[in-house]
C-alpha cells in the first residue's frame, strides 16, 4: 500500500491496497498516527487507485471503502481490470522474500473500479483536483491489466510491480498467465523514455523505492561511487535489459534445437548484472532435482511405496532449506509437509462484496466449472431456466438496471447468455413469457442471486423456491442448480 498526499489538502490516494481487509484496515491505522501526529487531523481518503489485477493489490479493497466513510469513494483501476481480476484467481514452510511470499489469512474483497483508465500516456481524466497524475498503460506485462503512474507535484513515479528489487518471474509456479518478457522489456524503455529523467524517485508496489542520486536501498553495490549517477535510470535500464535478454537467449537456444528444460540450464546472466541485488531471482538449487523428478514418478506410479515418499520427503526439504529463492522454497517445503501429513483443504475467502462485483457471465462461470459433469450426464432432459435481475449493476450506464439470464445445463455442462429483461406477468397466462424456452423463469434481486449462486458454488444443494423470488414455472425438485460433487 502506497500513499500520495494531495498538495496543500488534507486528502489522500491510496494506490493498492494488500491482499486482505484486516491487514489494509491495520496498515492504514498505522498510517493515521503518523498522519495525525504530523498533520494534528485524520487523513481524508480521497481515491483509490489500483495499479495491476493481482489480489495482493486490490483484496483489501473493503476495508479502504469503509474508513472512506463513502461507497461511491473514486476507484481508478487500469482498462480490462475486473475482467482479469476475475479470470485470474498455512504458515508451514513458509518464509519472506518481500514480494509473493504468501497470503495473509484475512478476508479478500473486490471492490470494481468505477473509473478506467483508457488513454495511455495522458493525464489522468476525470483527473484528481489538486493532484496531476499522468498515466502509462502497461497491459501484458507483469499482469495482463497494469499501469504505471507519474505524480508531477512530487516527480514521483509508480512503477507498479513493472519494476522491483527482484528479477520477477515470467512464468508463475502459482499459475497466472505467462508474462511476456519482450514486451516487459519494451514498456520499461518507455517508462525510461517518459519519465526516466524527471523523477526524482521510482516506487512499487512491494520492496523500497529507488531515489535519483543516493544508492540506499538501490540495490546497486558497486565499489567506488560513479558521480553524478542518476540511479532510477541505472536501475530501469538494467531491468530492461535484463528482460530482453531472457527473451531474446532462450529463443536463440529454442531455435538452436534446445528444449525448454536445457534452455533453463544454458541460460547465463549479463556479467554486468550478475552481481545486482534488484536483478536476482533468487533461485537456486544444487542436483538433488533429478532425484526428486524420479522419485515423484515412482510415487505417481505407486503411491503407497512407503520408501519412496520418505525419500522424497527428505529431498524436497533439502531441496527447500538450499534454495535462495523463497518462492521455491516454500513450494519445495510445503510438498514435504503434504507427502508426510496430506494436503489442506482448500479455503474460499471471496466475500459476499467480491461475488457482488461479477457481472451474471462472470457469476454463473463460478458454478458452471463446479459442475460434476459425469454426474450430471445422469440427467434425462435439459435444465433450461431465465434469470430476471431488477437491480443488476451496469457498466455501460450509471447506476442499476433490469438484465436477463438465460441458463442451460445439458450433456453435463452449463451455459448462458444474456437475455432482455421481462417484467413479471400474471403466472395464469404466462404474460410476456409464453413463448420463452426455458421450463422456469425466477424474479429475484442482484443479492438474492448471489446467495443463490455462491451456495451452489459452495458445493451445496440449493433449491430456488427457498429464496425470496417470484416464480414463473416448476420450482421444485427439479430444479436444483447443483449436482452432488
Amino acid at each position: 500500500m502506497s500513499i500520495v498526499q494531495i498538495p496543500n489538502t488534507n486528502k489522500i490516494v491510496i494506490i493498492d491496497c494488500l491482499t486482505s481487509i484486516e491487514t489494509a484496515n491495520a496498515a492504514f491505522m498505522l498510517y493515521q498516527d503518523h498522519h495525525k501526529e504530523r498533520f494534528q487531523r485524520e487523513p481524508e481518503i480521497h481515491a483509490l487507485l489500483y495499479t495491476h489485477n493481482h489480489v495482493d493489490h486490490f483484496g483489501g479493497a473493503q476495508a479502504i471503502v469503509k474508513l472512506a466513510g463513502d461507497e461511491n469513494i473514486r476507484i481508478i483501476g487500469p482498462d480490462g481490470f475486473l475482467e482479469h481480476a476475475v479470470s485470474e484467481n498455512s504458515p508451514t514452510g513458509q518464509i519472506g522474500c518481500g514480494l509473493g511470499q504468501g497470503l495473509s489469512r484475512g478476508h479478500s474483497s473486490l471492490v470494481a473500479p468505477n473509473q478506467s483508465i483508457k488513454e495511455d500516456d495522458g493525464v489522468l481524466r476525470p483527473g484528481i483536483v489538486g493532484l496531476e497524475i499522468i498515466c502509462q498503460l502497461t497491459p501484458g506485462t507483469e499482469a495482463p491489466a497494469e499501469v504505471n503512474s507519474y505524480f508531477p507535484a512530487y516527480n514521483g513515479f509508480c512503477m507498479a510491480e513493472n519494476a522491483t528489487h527482484t528479477l520477477h518471474n515470467i512464468q508463475t509456479l502459482r499459475g497466472a498467465p505467462v508474462r511476456d518478457a519482450r514486451l516487459w522489456s519494451r514498456y520499461l524503455d518507455e517508462s525510461i523514455s517518459l519519465f526516466g529523467h524527471k523523477a526524482d524517485v521510482v516506487f512499487s508496489s512491494h520492496h523500497w523505492p529507488t531515489w535519483k542520486h543516493d544508492g540506499a536501498g538501490s540495490g546497486i553495490q558497486d565499489d567506488k561511487v560513479e558521480t553524478p549517477r542518476i540511479l532510477i535510470l541505472t536501475f530501469l535500464s538494467e531491468q530492461r535489459d535484463y528482460y530482453a535478454h531472457l527473451h531474446n537467449e532462450t529463443l536463440r537456444l529454442l531455435n538452436n534445437g534446445s528444449t525448454p528444460a536445457e534452455i533453463s540450464e544454458q541460460i547465463m546472466t549479463p556479467p554486468n548484472l550478475s552481481l545486482r541485488t534488484n536483478l536476482r531471482g533468487y533461485d537456486g538449487s544444487g542436483n538433488l532435482r533429478f532425484a526428486a523428478t524420479l522419485l515423484n514418478k515412482i510415487i505417481f506410479a505407486d503411491p503407497k511405496n512407503t520408501d519412496a515418499k520418505n525419500e522424497l520427503i527428505s529431498v524436497y526439504r533439502e531441496l527447500g532449506q538450499g534454495a535462495e529463492n523463497g518462492t521455491w522454497c516454500n513450494r519445495y517445503l510445503c510438498g514435504a509437509h503434504e507427502l508426510q501429513y496430506g494436503p489442506h483443504e482448500a479455503i474460499n475467502v471471496m466475500t459476499p462484496s467480491s461475488v457482488m462485483a461479477l457481472n451474471l457471465g462472470e457469476l454463473f462461470d463460478t458454478m458452471a466449472i463446479r459442475i460434476n459433469g459425469p454426474e450430471a450426464f445422469a440427467l434425462e432432459n435439459a435444465i433450461a431456466i431465465n434469470f430476471m435481475v431488477e437491480d443488476m449493476p451496469r457498466k455501460s450506464l450509471p447506476g442499476k438496471g433490469p438484465i436477463g439470464w438465460h441458463l442451460r445445463l445439458s450433456n453435463g455442462a452449463m451455459t448462458g447468455h444474456g437475455i432482455p429483461f421481462v417484467s413479471f406477468k400474471n403466472p395464469r397466462d404466462g404474460g410476456d413469457m409464453k413463448d420463452s424456452k426455458a421450463e422456469l423463469t425466477v424474479w429475484l434481486s442482484h443479492g438474492t442471486l448471489v446467495t443463490v449462486v455462491g451456495t451452489a458454488a459452495a458445493g451445496h444443494k440449493t433449491e430456488i423456491k427457498t429464496y425470496q423470488v417470484v416464480t414463473l414455472g416448476d420450482p421444485g425438485q427439479g430444479h436444483c442448480l447443483y449436482p452432488k460433487a
